[in-house]
């Protein structure tokens, strides 16, 4: 009876891990983006989104960023 109980929680253990690696595979096989919302519209802050997007995407060239400006500010 134990060695029943042991190969069944070893299934199990040996199920869940192929379970798991077979979606971070999946995850690592998408694109990876990133959409950011900002109010940085107007003289002098366009300037300043535009240098910090081009920063980011320096350090992370395999993220593709979606930038969506929202006019009117507010916050």
């Amino acid at each position: 009876m134990k060695k029943i109980v042991i190969v069944l929680i070893v299934l199990s253990v040996f199920a869940a891990l192929v379970f798991a690696g077979g979606t971070q595979e999946k995850a690592a096989n998408e694109a990876r983006e990133l959409e950011i919302f900002h109010w940085w519209v107007g003289p002098g802050e366009r300037e300043a989104a535009d240098e910090w997007f081009k920063a980011l995407h320096a350090k992370y060239p395999d993220i593709k960023v979606i930038e969506n400006p929202v006019a009117g500010g507010g916050g």
